[in-house]
């Protein structure tokens, strides 16, 4: 296996990060070198991450100085840099401007939230700048891989193919079902007409949310592994879902988990109270009588760092809410996933973040799409990730295949078409072991 030696006159933490993010997807053995008479008696591939060129044959790139930094302020220099990388082909210094959009530090500047407290896409670079919608990172990796091999002919890259990686957020399990007596009580009278919740309580038909046999068959048609998150906080304004005691609703979180990774779904109110996501990991705990280590955000309320933080010290490893509500597109501008850098604490952590790109109710409500349309868009998504490879994640709910979605279900079937998706676990696993592989050489030196 090949080294690569990234040049540097000072390592800090973000440039050994994100060196290691965008590099360990090569495959290679990573060392970091801040001796220069070191780097030019090195055999392997070298990045001359400094100002002066060192070696004949050498990849040169010169810092933006991004890295170098401490604070957290406005880069608008940075910014019309990758302006110009876009629109004018300008070259860029790949790891710092890498580091901005991964690192998201432009949600750690001030910033006007929506009703829900959230960061928007439309507040993104990338919406500004049109790139939401392409994984500019990636893109940026593979300009530097293929320079690497024009460089260094005899190199031989890892293939990582395009994957497709199906998740679900469980808001309300049931329509009518398991309501309690108030609810459903209430509910008659709000909408005494509605002939299907008279068939679903009396008559025994389907509740339309109750579609899990129905994916389940789907996901064994296709060889799909997918990954469920359960809501199980305290009904309130925006936690409508059932009680975490029902009988009924316990056998489908345990169907499910003993089939699929499963992950809890903190609450709306659980964002700002780790007591509050401490409850609801326990009660998923409990009922699947098993660590949760998987989470997303409800309503996708990610709030930097704070959310993350939390959940940390809870216990999760891995996290998917990065994404956005009001529009699809790679919020990281990645389709792989990476360590989360705490730009806090100016520390790498050991959450792993899952970015998903599509979310059923951001095509229909936000975007207000049709299904056509809305197949259109994921086409267009999954082109732009054809040539990067990485994983396109979809968020759907139970919820989103009744009458109301129309068309939805076919078009959300077609997403997947005859294409075979590897089990979601079997390949995280060998990923998360290239990237724990690169990280174990972050402080080595030769």
């Amino acid at each position: 296996m090949r080294a690569i030696y990234f040049y540097s006159k000072v390592q800090t933490p973000r440039s050994q990060w994100i060196a290691g993010e965008l590099l360990s997807k090569f495959g290679c053995y990573l060392f970091f070198l801040e001796d220069e008479k070191k780097f030019q008696a090195a055999s392997g591939i070298k990045i001359n991450y400094s100002n002066n060129s060192i070696c004949e044959k050498e990849i040169h790139i010169v810092p933006q100085g991004l890295l170098f930094e401490k604070n957290i302020v406005p880069q608008a220099d940075l910014e019309e840099q990758i302006r110009l990388n876009l629109f004018e082909k300008k070259p860029i210094d790949i790891f710092s401007a890498a580091f901005y959009l991964l690192a998201r530090y432009e949600e750690y500047l001030p910033f006007e939230p929506d009703a829900h407290g959230r960061f928007t896409a439309k507040h993104s670079l990338a919406h500004r700048l049109g790139f939401l919608q392409r994984p500019l990172i990636d893109e940026w990796r593979l300009a530097l891989q293929k320079e690497i091999e024009s460089l260094y002919p005899d190199t031989k890259f890892l293939d990582i193919p395009f994957e497709i990686r199906p998740t679900y957020d469980i808001d309300q399990a049931f329509s009518y079902k398991n309501k309690g007596f108030f609810r459903t009580f209430f509910s008659f009278l709000k909408d005494i007409k509605n002939k299907n919740r008279w068939q679903v309580l009396f008559q025994n038909t389907q509740d339309p949310f109750d579609t899990f046999a129905e994916l389940d068959a789907f996901h064994q048609s296709k060889k799909l592994h997918p990954t469920y998150f359960i809501l199980l906080g305290d009904w309130g304004t925006f936690d409508k879902n059932i009680s975490h005691q029902n009988i009924d609703f316990q056998e489908i979180i345990k169907k499910i988990a003993s089939q699929y990774n499963i992950g809890i779904h903190p609450s709306y109110c659980s964002n700002s109270s780790s007591l509050i996501l401490k409850k609801e990991k326990n009660r998923l705990e409990k009922i699947i009588e098993k660590e949760v280590v998987f989470s997303r955000q409800h309503f996708l309320k990610l709030h930097l760092p704070n959310t993350y933080q939390q959940l940390i010290s809870e216990g999760i490893k891995q996290d998917f809410s990065m994404g956005y509500a009001d529009d699809i597109g790679f919020r990281a501008s990645t389709a792989y996933a990476f360590f989360w850098y705490d730009l806090t604490k100016e520390e790498a952590s050991t959450l792993v973040i899952n970015p998903f790109q599509v979310m059923d109710v951001t095509l229909k409500e936000y975007l207000k799409l049709t299904p056509s349309e809305a197949y259109l868009a994921i086409q267009n998504i999954k082109n732009n990730m054809q040539s990067t490879g990485g994983q396109l994640v979809t968020l759907w709910h139970n919820s989103s295949f009744d009458e109301d979605w129309k068309g939805w279900k076919e078009m959300y079937y077609r997403i997947f078409g005859h294409t075979e998706v590897r089990r979601a676990q079997i390949l995280f696993k060998n990923y998360d072991f290239k990237l724990l592989r690169s990280f174990q050489h972050l402080l080595k030196k030769q």
